[in-house]
């Protein structure tokens, strides 16, 4: 029984090995791996040692061996927790435990064999050996699976493609693209911030921010690999540029939180080059030094993000002024976009608050001096509520805004950035996008990352099969990146119809589904639920709603995966034929609800609705009762599986994936093509008929008109 025990410790050294990756020595991965090794054996020494007296018990089994075993299972459970708890418990039950006993049963039977047994006892050491062994290829084989992949899918349901010159935003422009890398000069760890730094930068104190940053185990490590603290932190960047004459407009991008030893801002240099090649200037700013190490994270680290950013722009603000210098007047900073990732899709809307503030809201000690025009914000797979300026929700507003999130983000499953997106107000000329990316992950937009969302070992866990390839996902982000940076700060704002209708982009996008939402200056909302709980009436002033033969008719706060509020609401719908009729919901429309502004067929009639479950009705009528019909069908199918267990996806994260908004756009020539005679100016209500399947349910949001006029 002793090889049992053998066999245990053997996959708790094997587990901890697997995670070695996250341990930052600066002496090598032979030193981390060994150190990691011996930490798991101290580990389960330590655990077995504490739970060896209740062997007492079990007088029939070495209280070492009692001891050992569940020193191993209590070992991993600790490992896993540290993870992740609720993910940990999964990786537990399905890695951790199967591998103790495997590995036990393993060890057992080879003892027994060594032990020269014989008889029933032989037997019994075979079985367990062939057992093991089958356990151990099947087991591992599971685990290095990239798991199954999802049934097809459906591009979504929009309105017809309308033609149009707009060319593939993905290509190469015009220029010649040259590369340069700035910095301080003395970087320890990275050459091309050392000695290989074209350009050298001063640091900066970012002490008041990063007030913790010595503090315990973390603060030690981080400032002996790194060789400077808080009150030294180094502006480090990686530029792509356009050789021709300026000035050109200036792109930052952030990376988000990753391994503190693994150079994140690399991996967007597929972005840089493209968008240098289109006439911009682009830097990949490092951040590295904010991010985990093994020995913990760091306090204000969204804050710190968001205020080196800045520190970057004024970087290149006393550059573009400086006589002599390479870059002197090649810079527009009246045209400056900020694109983040994860963690760094937080800072940069955060960024552009702390523009427009006069001192830092954490510490008023510390000044700001920005005042940048920043016209442009995009988030890639961002968090949310990391950025709080003084407990307050992050409302960006007067800024363009992009967001991209994935379907299978298994890193950020709650699908925090749909939050950040309600909040944002776009203002006079300006315009919000989002777009939800079926079969994207979170790791993906980025070429380090790679498409494990989880460090080893949950990641074997994920069901990569389902997911989009890197160079498919990299390709959305080409696509819809240099297409917002041609909107906003290339004056091409025909660009904005991809971000209204995905189906523009079709032949330039890979193949799977895309669900849209958009709202600009133009848009006027009719019914978006926010304004109290009485069900009957309307954010228009003057409006009012109604609603016949619904089995369901209620206004809630809409919720993402694992309860969180995404910080709106919507009104719930459910219909189901009857002898009493068919179900319907009527939003009534004051005299004059457009303010003014002329309606005509380019006029767009959206709504956002979720849990598209079956196709409606939609119609219209004017102020002498003349209707016009059309329809909002079936949304794609959008299935998702994160995990290679679905049943245990359920369990931890609680509501389906599938619930999210999509757009529902129908010009009102639609409407004119079933009614000629009707009068747009005059329109007083807005139907939404439940006959085209017997029974369903949905959700609606941000029922309004969408005017054409602004987009020039």
């Amino acid at each position: 029984m002793s090889g049992a025990a053998v066999g245990a410790v053997i996959a708790v050294v094997g587990v901890f090995v697997t995670v070695a990756g996250l341990v930052v020595s600066g002496l090598g991965w032979p030193i981390d791996t060994l150190a990691t090794a011996m930490f798991g054996l101290l580990l389960t020494g330590m655990l077995g040692l504490l739970v060896a007296g209740l062997g007492a018990m079990l007088r029939r089994l070495p209280l070492w061996m009692v001891g050992v075993l569940a020193g191993s299972v209590l070992a991993l459970g600790a490992l896993f927790a540290l993870i992740n708890l609720p993910l940990g418990m999964m990786g537990l039950l399905l890695i951790g435990l199967p591998a103790v006993f495997l590995q036990g049963a393993l060890g057992a039977g080879l003892g027994m064999l060594r032990d020269g047994a014989k008889g029933r006892s032989q037997l019994i050491a075979v079985s367990l050996v062939i057992l093991a062994a089958c356990g151990d290829v099947a087991g591992i084989g599971w685990l290095v699976s990239p798991g199954t992949r999802p049934a097809g899918v459906t591009r979504p349901a929009t309105a017809s493609q309308q033609s149009h010159s707009l060319t593939d935003p993905s290509q190469a422009g015009p220029y010649a693209v040259r590369t340069l890398f700035y910095g301080s000069g003395t970087d320890q760890r990275r050459l091309e911030y050392g000695s290989g730094a074209e350009l050298r930068t001063t640091p900066v104190d970012g002490s008041l921010i990063l007030s913790r940053w010595g503090e315990g185990l973390g603060g030690g490590v981080r400032t002996w690999y790194w060789g400077f603290d808080a009150t030294r932190l180094p502006l480090n960047g990686r530029v792509w540029y356009p050789e021709g004459e300026g000035p050109f407009p200036l792109v930052v991008l952030v990376h988000g939180n990753y391994l503190m030893q693994k150079d994140s801002d690399s991996g967007y240099g597929y972005l840089g080059e493209l968008l240098a090649s289109r006439g911009a200037i682009v830097v990949s700013i490092d951040e590295n030094f904010l991010n985990n190490s093994f020995a913990g994270g760091l306090f204000e680290d969204t804050d710190a993000r968001a205020w080196l950013l800045l520190q970057h722009l004024k970087l290149w603000r006393t550059w573009n002024g400086t006589q002599d210098h390479r870059f002197f007047g090649a810079v527009d900073m009246t045209r400056i976009a900020l694109v983040g990732h994860s963690r760094g899709g937080d800072a940069v809307a955060l960024a552009h608050s702390f523009n427009q503030m006069e001192r830092y809201p954490g510490n008023g000690a510390l000044l700001f001096d920005f005042g940048f025009q920043i016209q442009a914000v995009a988030s890639l797979s961002p968090t949310d509520g990391g950025a709080r300026p003084a407990g307050h929700p992050l409302s960006p507003s007067g800024v363009n805004y992009l967001l991209l999130w994935g379907s299978h983000d298994a890193d950020m499953p709650v699908y925090w950035g749909s939050r950040l997106y309600q909040r944002v107000l776009p203002g006079e000329n300006r315009f919000k996008a989002s777009v939800y990316i079926h079969r994207a992950n979170h790791g993906q937009f980025n070429t380090v990352w790679g498409d494990k969302d989880l460090v080893l070992p949950m990641g074997w866990l994920l069901n990569r099969a389902a997911l989009l390839s890197g160079a498919e996902q990299q390709q959305v982000a080409r696509v819809y990146l240099s297409a917002f940076v041609e909107a906003t700060l290339h004056g091409r704002n025909e660009y904005r119809e991809l971000f209204r209708n995905p189906a523009v982009g079709a032949t330039w996008l890979p193949e799977t589904a895309y669900l849209p939402l958009y709202e600009d200056g133009a848009y006027q909302r009719l019914a978006g639920f926010e304004e109290d709980a009485d069900v009957s009436t309307a954010t228009l002033p003057g409006g009012r709603v109604s609603a016949e033969n619904l089995v369901l008719w209620r206004e809630e706060e809409f919720r993402l995966r694992m309860g969180v509020g995404q910080g709106n609401h919507a009104v719930r719908l459910k219909w189901e034929a009857s002898e009493r009729g068919v179900g319907t919901y009527v939003v009534r429309l004051p005299e004059g609800p457009t303010g003014g502004r002329a309606v005509d067929g380019a006029t767009r009639l959206v709504l956002a609705i979720a849990e598209p479950d079956a196709a409606f009705r939609i119609e219209v009528a004017d102020a002498s009762g003349r209707q016009g019909f059309a329809f909002c069908g079936k949304g794609p199918r959008t299935d998702v599986s994160l995990y290679k267990v679905p049943a245990l996806e359920q369990l931890f994260l609680g509501l389906p994936a599938g619930r999210i908004f999509r757009r529902c756009a129908v010009p009102l020539s639609d409407f004119l093509a079933a009614e000629p005679t009707l009068d747009l100016q005059s329109l007083r209500s807005i139907t939404l008929r439940f006959d085209q399947t017997p029974k369903g349910e949905m959700l609606l949001d941000d029922v309004g008109l969408e005017f054409p006029e602004r987009d020039s």
